[in-house]
């Protein structure tokens, strides 16, 4: 396990020109770097592909919460981030954890000696972590690019795409359940297939590395993305994570519809029907609509529109320990938006915005009205037996499937059962009134004798006091004088410090214009080596091109007729423009990354040599690119040779089995 120990360097900052002091332990290795620049040292921590950054304070580093993602996606993995000073007990100096862990002895440490000291405390596991993303990662599968208007060949493409969005969604649900993996799927379906899936998956990112991965093509992509926490979290080292913190104690219980999907509605009535809150957004997680809920109070019974609870619906009741309410057939549209107008006609205040939301409220609205006549009844009874209970928790009770002559009886037991405690109490509490009224007298003797001697020490606290004035008044006078006299001197150092200031920055202006008049040195360069060689025929120049695809053709396919095409990343393609550039019998293809074998194929088919761009010597300025002449011409005749052998071998093979064809069939007549 590699650590790095980081601390910024005395009067530096973050907003400015920031250096740094880096300590990296390992096993049994120690790298120390000192005075070195925010770059180098993100470069060093992908280097050296560290497993924890430990600090005494992260905004030494990272001045918010987006600046901390960026050196995540520089890096290209998440290492554990550690401020060794937020411990269970508090924030603590770097100095006093040092003596406390046996590190130091005592004294002020130097930048270097901070870096090494929270480095070997992140090890002991002291500090807490940053907990950046939460513990849900979103898997999307969709298509690969927008569709656009067409005819029949286009309706057959997006059912063909539709299909296979299906076929991996299934294929990743499958996965996800073979490791035990806790998700939750959301489907757009289409007449054929899926338009798109969701699945938000309760374990961190790194959970499903080389379980599940990206994939990108022209139809289809595979989407994978961590989760960010709206405010990072400081977690102490040692301890578990678990989004059960995600629910409060206690809280109003609550009657909660639920309409979940890609876009979710939820709506929140109190146990008299009233409603606290109707919402819908698009992708929320089971932890996010936990939250929802516990900031308005507790669920008691959940609500969906359905006969049967999607796992989504089941798995929060779960956390809640709530009852489900599911009506008896699916409520009709039609249904639902009458429930929801009538309602609204006495919460008018209240906007339900979509459908999402309508149906949210509706399942609540109809889950309430289900055990309305229950809980007036409940309270009738209460009032007629004259018990003084909350009706609120009597409520609950009949909504876990107690019954009202139970729950009535209950309280009146406690009712009985509180007041014989209460005359026994009062009966024990007349023996013991004599024994304190005489406890109290000698009490009060007592404090008779203490107040006396607290009246002395008050005259003498007040004599003290007037004279503290006093020698306060004299160093306010001293004091003034003292700073008159200072005043000039600090308005020259001001003055010292903004020309320093206006210095390092005209220094700072300087070395960036130097730095291009380097680029643009070597871009001349450049320029005059292209220019030598065309000159002189030893160039040939190519057409640059990202993708074999007809947006990147776009304005070239009326210049390719006999070219050399030049193409960054042929792993993207259309099949038409492949066969159009072989019907403009281009020369040859230059690729900078591999081509999928069987386009390869169909070039080199038609005689058309597919180069490595390894192979050949070029040059790129602006968007051209330019091949030395020589090396290509060899590269395409050594290609062409190559073909040329395949293919005849190819026909050898070909005309071979039309014979050993020809002599059996001879053979089957003539005997």
């Amino acid at each position: 396990m590699r650590i790095i120990g980081i601390d910024l360097m005395p009067g530096c900052s973050i907003y400015g020109k920031a250096r740094y002091s880096a300590v990296i332990l390992g096993d049994d290795i120690v790298e120390k770097y000192e005075n070195i620049s925010y770059r180098k040292l993100i470069g060093l921590i992908k280097r050296k592909k560290v497993d924890i950054i430990a600090l005494d304070n992260i905004w030494e580093i990272f001045s918010d919460k987006n600046q901390l993602l960026k050196l995540i996606q520089t890096i290209g993995y998440s290492p554990l981030l550690v401020q060794v000073t937020k411990t269970k007990d508090g924030e603590l100096p770097v100095e006093k954890l040092a003596v406390k862990h046996g590190l130091w002895t005592g004294g002020k440490l130097s930048s270097l000696q901070t870096a090494e000291i929270v480095a070997k405390l992140a090890r002991k596991y002291v500090g807490s972590y940053v907990k950046i993303f939460e513990d849900e990662t979103r898997i999307i599968v969709c298509r690969g690019r927008r569709l656009g208007p067409g005819g029949m060949s286009s309706e057959r493409y997006k059912r063909n795409i539709n299909l296979m969005i299906q076929r991996i969604t299934r294929q990743i649900k499958k996965t996800l359940d073979k490791n035990n993996i806790d998700y939750d799927l959301f489907i757009s379906k289409s007449n054929i297939g899926f338009k798109r899936s969701l699945f938000i998956v309760y374990v961190p990112r790194e959970r499903i590395y080389g379980i599940i991965k990206p994939f990108k093509s022209h139809d289809v992509q595979i989407v994978i993305k961590p989760v960010v926490k709206n405010e990072i979290e400081f977690v102490p080292l040692g301890t578990s994570y678990s989004s059960a913190r995600l629910m409060k104690s206690g809280g109003k219980p609550l009657i909660v519809g639920i309409d979940p999907g890609i876009v979710t509605g939820i709506a929140l009535l109190t146990l008299d029907g009233k409603p606290l809150l109707v919402i819908s957004r698009r992708n929320l997680s089971r932890n996010a609509v936990v939250k929802i809920i516990s900031d308005c109070g507790k669920a008691v019974l959940i609500a969906t529109d359905v006969p049967k609870p999607s796992q989504f619906v089941r798995k929060i009741a779960a956390i809640f320990g709530a009852n489900i309410y599911v009506p008896s057939r699916p409520i009709p549209i039609e249904e639902k938006r009458r429930l929801v107008q009538t309602y609204l006609k006495e919460y008018s205040w209240i906007d339900v915005t979509d459908s999402h939301q309508r149906d949210a409220l509706a399942s609540a609205i109809k889950a309430y009205s289900s055990f309305r006549q229950k809980f007036k009844r409940l309270e009738e009874e209460i009032k007629k037996k004259l018990l003084n209970v909350s009706l609120t928790e009597a409520k609950v009770m009949v909504i876990k499937g107690h019954s009202i002559k139970d729950i009535v009886n209950e309280y009146a037991r406690k009712a009985v059962k509180e007041e014989e405690v209460k005359v026994v109490d009062i009966k024990r509490r007349s023996e013991e009134t004599d024994k304190a009224i005489n406890a109290l007298l000698k009490k009060l003797n007592f404090q008779e004798e203490i107040i006396k001697s607290l009246k002395i020490e008050r005259t003498q606290l007040r004599e003290q006091l007037r004279e503290i004035i006093e020698e306060n008044r004299l160093l306010r006078r001293k004091l003034m004088l003292v700073q008159s006299e200072k005043y000039e001197k600090i308005r020259k150092t001001r003055e010292v410090l903004l020309l320093e200031e206006k210095i390092n920055y005209l220094e700072k202006r300087l070395m960036e214009k130097e730095k291009d008049i380097e680029q643009l040195k070597s871009k001349l360069a450049l320029l005059e080596e292209i220019l030598e060689k065309a000159i002189s025929g030893e160039i040939v120049e190519c057409l640059k091109v990202k993708t074999l695809t007809k947006s990147s053709f776009s304005k070239l396919i009326d210049n390719v007729d006999k070219s050399i095409i030049f193409v960054e990343e042929p792993g993207s393609f259309d099949y038409e423009l492949v066969e159009e550039l072989i019907k403009r019998e281009i020369k040859a293809v230059i690729t900078v990354e591999s081509i999928p074998e069987f386009i390869k194929e169909m070039f080199e088919v038609n005689l058309i040599p597919v180069i490595d761009a390894k192979n050949v010597r070029y040059f790129i300025y602006s968007d051209k690119v330019y091949v030395i002449k020589e090396n290509l011409e060899d590269e395409i005749r050594k290609r062409q040779k190559i073909i040329e052998e395949k293919s005849k071998r190819e026909y050898e093979e070909i005309l071979e089995r039309i014979i050993e064809d020809y002599r059996r069939i001879r053979a089957k007549h003539l005997g």
